[in-house]
């Protein structure tokens, strides 16, 4: 994948953050083998904090401090068995309301950016493709055929390939999440920490966050 040059400043503020989640990005070794007992305690801490720092923009809908629930096995614990989601749509029901809230956040933020024709701007090539368009996400950064094959080594096609194909997906969106935040940060209207960059150190891990249920948060990790 070619280098991705981001001039000083071209995206306000927060440019050498916007830079530094790029890297960090390209440079995860997708889903490795189970954390240590040393990555396991982080990963625990990772979520909490990631919880925390949602809670500043939704605290009535954001668990406080739920049990973390290890989801540990092959691809096959995905869909088969007691878990059993659908491979086309890795997350399913099970944790459909995490995502909403995710996705509510999202939404309201985008909201406020676009009130400001100030921030709109740094909405640009080379992350943003469009002009002023902070929906439309320039070059996949986690998402690539070569991080299945080479990487995680799945044989193309089958229900391995869709689950952990779904999950690199949802990775993607959470990485451009993050650098959407780092971008309404340097405008002053979104709160640091940024969470969905806390979801980054976790994927680092080796651990992949699926998400709450009731009062429990559940993470994938591959044996």
């Amino acid at each position: 994948m070619a280098e991705i040059v981001v001039p000083s400043a071209w995206y306000g503020p927060r440019t050498e953050n916007i830079k530094s989640i790029v890297c960090q990005a390209l440079n995860i070794q997708w889903l490795l083998p189970q954390p240590s007992v040393m990555g396991h305690a982080s990963v625990c801490r990772l979520i909490q904090t990631h919880l925390d720092a949602l809670r500043q923009s939704a605290p009535e809908a954001i668990p406080g401090h739920p049990d973390i629930h290890w989801l540990r096995g092959d691809w096959n614990l995905l869909h088969q068995n007691r878990w059993g989601i659908d491979p086309c749509e890795p997350f399913g029901p099970r944790w459909e309301s995490a995502e909403k809230v995710l996705s509510s956040i999202v939404r309201e933020l985008r909201a406020k950016v676009d009130l400001l024709p100030s921030i709109r701007p740094f909405f640009r090539p080379p992350l943003w493709p469009i002009n002023g368009n902070g929906r439309i996400c320039g070059e996949a950064l986690v998402a690539r055929p070569e991080v299945m094959t080479a990487e995680l080594n799945i044989p193309h096609g089958g229900r391995d390939w869709n689950v952990a194909w779904g999950l690199l997906c949802q990775a993607e969106e959470r990485v451009w999440q993050a650098l959407f935040w780092e971008v309404a940060v340097g405008a002053g209207i979104a709160p640091e920490p940024n969470p969905f960059r806390l979801l980054l150190e976790i994927y680092a891990l080796g651990a992949f966050p699926m998400g709450w249920d009731g009062d429990g948060y559940a993470v994938y990790a591959r044996p």
